[in-house]
């Protein structure tokens, strides 16, 4: 859905990527897994981020958002 505001109209897609420094595969258990992804989705939603895509692999996450506009 579209947002239209005076001068614009459009949707503000954001992606990001977490990187372990070195690459360092810290994140292939269950548990560091788990709490990095929950770690971030409760920082997007005390933030009002809505988030599309969360993954997170062994040594990096992927997240991609809509962030909160207010115009």
């Amino acid at each position: 859905m579209l947002k239209q505001y005076s001068h614009k109209v459009g949707i503000n897609f954001w992606h990001i990527e977490f990187g372990t420094k070195y690459r360092y595969k810290m994140l292939g258990k269950d548990k560091q897994n788990n709490l990095i992804i929950a770690c971030l989705k409760k920082v997007c939603k005390i933030h009002n981020i809505k988030i599309h895509v969360l993954e997170a692999m062994s040594d990096h996450v992927h997240m991609i958002y809509i962030a909160a506009q207010h115009y």
